[in-house]
Order: structure tokens, then sequence, then C-alpha cells
């Protein structure tokens, strides 16, 4: 893949991110993104970058590190990796991961860690995330979540 940028994005890409927010199943106003996209950059350890071929952006991933609160360290979680359907499988994914593990380092986090859903088998998420030496947290932990509004998870 030639010419190609990664790099954080600014509220003129909230357009765009909201449109691949939609391919992920999460659909969102630009100007929800807009805000998202301050108040990622005013909080520290939390980041985002976007992936841009030919001034096009083709995908996103959101992530925050979190500080243990029990133990030292620290470890970065994915919040949101999405590539858009036209460009899956040409290793853009793949780029933005190694940005996020390279930063997670740099960060001296102990892990990365993502969730995706299980209906993402079928679509070959999980098989990418193995093939990149991602494994199944299940016999270490559960994720678990509450609805505190009305409002998806």
């Amino acid at each position: 893949m030639k010419n190609f940028v990664i790099r954080e994005p600014t509220v003129a890409d909230s357009n765009v991110l909201a449109s691949l927010s939609e391919q992920l199943g999460y659909p969102v106003e630009s100007k929800d993104i807009e805000k998202n996209i301050l108040l990622y950059s005013s909080i520290p350890f939390h980041k985002a970058w976007i992936f841009e071929i030919e001034d096009t952006v083709i995908g996103y991933v959101a992530v925050a590190i979190t500080h243990y609160f029990h133990r030292q360290g620290s470890f970065l979680r994915i919040i949101a990796l999405v590539v858009d359907q036209h460009y899956r499988k040409l290793g853009v994914g793949k780029k933005l991961l190694k940005v996020v593990e390279d930063y997670a380092r740099q960060k001296n986090c102990s892990h990365v860690e993502l969730s995706s859903g299980m209906h993402r088998a079928k679509l070959g998420s999980h098989d990418f995330y193995r093939s990149l030496g991602y494994f199944e947290l299940n016999d270490i932990k559960k994720y678990f979540g509450k609805k505190l509004n009305s409002e998806k998870m």
C-alpha cells in the first residue's frame, strides 16, 4: 500500500469518522464525533489515529490507557477499530494495530486488549486478531456490562 498517512484526527474528519462508525454498527452524529475528537485530544492517555490514502480517510482506531489501582502498571484498551468495507484485507487494520502496539510499548503498558462482538466472528474479525497474535481471554477473564441509561452499550 503506497502513499498512506497515519495521523491523529481533527474535527474536519468528523463526518467521515461518523460514516465509518456506522459501518461498524454504531450510528453516531458527526457533531458527537467532533466532541469526542476534542475530548480525546484533551485527556492524557486517550489517543486516536486515522488511516488516510490520497486524502481519503479509510479507517481509524481509538484507544485508552488504563492505570491499575491494585498493582503497578497500566494496559491499553482499544475502544474502536474500523476499516472502510471497501478497503478491508489490504493491511490497513494491521498497520493501525502496529501504531497502537508501538504506543502501548512507549507508555510501558503490560498488554493491549480489545473486545470484538461474537457476530464479528462470521465477518473474519476474530481470525484477523488471532493472526496478529491476539488471543481470547475467556479462560482468564470475562467482560461484564451494565446499561445505565437507554443508550446502546
